[in-house]
């Protein structure tokens, strides 16, 4: 619990709210701060809240935001009201930009492709038979491979035992996909890449800006890579802050782009506090999933009649400020909201994630404006495996575009990283070791 409420919204010195992120591995953040890597004195949740935000009100926000994006290179953000967004350079830079990206890149000059067959010719999904090959964490770039996969792609998940994941995170974006080990800082994971990118349609990049391209396998090297190819690839990258102005480099998850556009202080301001405020649960990573996965469809469309390779961009900050764009609730509407929800009013700005599930925020959050019992119908979840994962059959949200009587659920159900072959046919590894079942 202390490294994870590294992840918060604290005050700093001159008056502003400042989001902190560990980025699942809160150790740099904590350096920054001068504080222990553990919990050394046993305190309580109350009492390492009240630790972090000693420290943060000792500091100045343009400190902490130099440190965090400049120097210990961990993602954080002072917190933005929308006005004060919009006045910002890269608020300024970024204004306008669409939904998604798609760029046709001018140097390839692939033909035509044939709209993949599936192997099933029964298998009608507008996806079956093209491949995509997937290296993303958390949720935004996973859910891009997992609405391909409801639509019948064979979608390949690449992860690394070295990485560190959230478990929960991990089981969602593995949804619908061969799940897969590989290593790209050895050379033997890398020439199984490039192995799987020689069949590949699609390309999914969701790392923070040039981690692949360090590792040999960014936007300009793979579309090189498959220049000689009779079709071309659609190259899908997605990251926290745009594709333009001064800030698209810097790291940041679905809670810094909240910070950033004026969402944090939107939900603040709706509880009845001139703070920020997490919001309760990954709206930005499920936009910009579909964001991403609708910029595939319509680069796979172009390739199919004008042939070519494609690169299409998604970003958190640019889907919150669309979902911005649409208005809010009427003074009305929102006071109803506030009668029929009992949480309204008791999120505050030191409810971080886990904070948030255990006193129901996110649930509860979610489903605001309708009785609950409403947004958790039996059809709307499929039911798969959890034995792989150690765990009981799993609940997961269905494909929510519903297509008449075409199928758009997982048949592979969710693997954990290294449980299939790195191949484009399901096999499993016979080197994968079972995680053990859990107790309850």
């Amino acid at each position: 619990m202390y490294r994870q409420v590294a992840t918060n919204v604290y005050k700093t010195g001159d008056g502003k709210w400042y989001y902190l992120h560990g980025s699942m591995n809160p150790t740099p953040l904590l350096s920054m701060l001068d504080m222990p890597q553990h919990n050394e004195d046993n305190l309580s949740h109350a009492e390492i809240v009240q630790k972090y935000a000693d420290v943060v009100s000792k500091l100045d926000s343009e400190t902490v935001d130099n440190w965090s994006n400049n120097v210990y290179r961990v993602p954080g953000t002072i917190c933005y009201t929308k006005e004060e967004f919009e006045a910002t350079a890269h608020g300024k830079a970024i204004k306008g930009e669409p939904y998604y990206n798609l760029i046709r890149e001018p140097h390839y000059e692939q033909p035509p492709v044939s709209w993949s067959q599936p192997a099933d010719p029964s298998d009608r999904r507008p996806l079956s038979g093209v491949k995509v090959l997937e290296l993303a964490r958390a949720i935004a770039a996973p859910t891009v491979g997992r609405v391909c996969a409801a639509l019948g792609a064979t979608v390949i998940r690449v992860s690394c035992a070295t990485n560190t994941e959230l478990p929960i995170t991990l089981l969602d974006g593995c949804i619908g996909k061969i799940s897969v080990d590989i290593n790209l800082k050895t050379f033997e994971g890398r020439k199984k890449l490039l192995e799987l990118i020689q069949d590949a349609d699609v390309f999914i990049d969701g790392y923070r800006p040039s981690v692949l391209e360090h590792l040999g396998f960014g936007r300009d090297a793979v579309l090189g890579l498959v220049a000689k190819r009779e079709k071309g690839i659609v190259y899908c990258q997605e990251n926290c802050y745009g594709w333009k102005g001064p800030w698209q480099v810097r790291p940041g998850w679905a809670q810094i782009a909240d910070g950033v556009s004026g969402v944090g202080y939107g939900c603040g301001r709706f509880h009845g506090y001139d703070e920020a405020h997490m919001f309760p649960g990954p709206n930005a990573d499920y936009l910009t999933g579909h964001a991403g996965a609708a910029g595939v469809l319509h680069a796979l469309y172009l390739r199919h009649r004008q042939g070519g390779s494609y690169v299409t961009q998604c970003s958190l900050l640019v889907s919150d400020l669309q979902m911005i764009s649409y208005g809010e609730y009427s003074e009305e509407q929102k006071q109803a909201i506030k009668r029929r929800n009992p949480v309204v009013g008791q999120m505050r700005h030191y409810d971080e994630i886990v904070a948030m599930g255990i006193k129901k925020f996110t649930s509860r959050g979610f489903v605001a404006d309708r009785p609950f019992e409403k947004a958790i119908k039996k059809e709307y979840y499929q039911t798969i495996d959890g034995s792989p994962w150690g765990y009981n059959p799993v609940d997961v949200v269905n494909f929510a575009l519903q297509m008449g009587s075409m199928r758009t659920d997982f048949p592979i159900g969710a693997a954990p990283p290294g449980y299939h072959l790195p191949q484009w046919t399901v096999q499993k590894n016979p080197s994968f070791e079972p995680i053990q079942p859990t107790s309850n």
